[in-house]
């Protein structure tokens, strides 16, 4: 996925992966572009400014994961890469603060049943 601006969304999760690789964190990374991916698929454009990262559109795209039958903790694990990309162009500053930007979605994590059987 190719992105072209400097500072934005799209270029600050890039990065982002790439210091990943780097450091041999290939899962996280991994991780990571999946869910910038999907974002930028949902939203229609790989190319994605931090003022297109809105509550409402975050709302919208959980309901998409939802709707294309994604679990709880796959959505949630999306939603926690973007939120932390948005932090660190925060911190960065190259986006602007926008309080409780991920407070309409699901960051949590469901404890699930193991469906091993236990160890006798």
């Amino acid at each position: 996925m190719q992105m072209m601006n400097k500072n934005g969304f799209s270029r600050c999760g890039e990065n982002y992966i790439n210091r990943l690789r780097k450091e041999g964190r290939y899962s996280t990374a991994h991780v990571y572009k999946n869910a910038l991916y999907s974002f930028s698929k949902f939203c229609g454009t790989l190319n994605m400014s931090f003022r297109q990262v809105t509550k409402e559109r975050l709302r919208r795209y959980g309901q998409y994961l939802y709707e294309c039958g994604l679990k709880p903790n796959t959505i949630s694990t999306y939603m926690r890469m973007l939120r932390s990309i948005y932090n660190r162009g925060v911190e960065a500053g190259s986006a602007p603060y926008v309080p409780r930007l991920f407070h309409d979605v699901y960051t949590g994590v469901d404890v699930r049943q193991k469906k091993a059987l236990p160890a006798r």
